[in-house]
């Protein structure tokens, strides 16, 4: 393992223990979506910070974004009944 970090994360879960996730980082965006085929359950992200070890990313609208946003929204409401 070599430490570097690049710009594009392609995460995904493991389909036989859902408790794994498993990931893989891309100099490009399209090479991310290009790879996602092989997976069923994915995410993308975009790096937008790099400090002292700390990283931010962006949840990009691919794969099972849309699922785990709704399931944010979920709970959210849940919390205010």
């Amino acid at each position: 393992m070599d430490g570097t970090v690049l710009d594009y994360k392609l995460a995904w879960v493991d389909e036989s223990d859902k408790k794994i996730l498993h990931s893989k980082m891309f100099e490009t965006l399209e090479a991310a979506i290009n790879e996602s085929v092989n997976h069923k359950d994915f995410f993308i992200f975009n790096l937008t910070s790099n400090e002292n070890g700390a990283y931010s990313w962006v949840l990009l609208p691919y794969g099972m974004s849309t699922w785990y946003q709704a399931g944010l929204t979920l709970r959210d409401l849940t919390r205010l009944l």
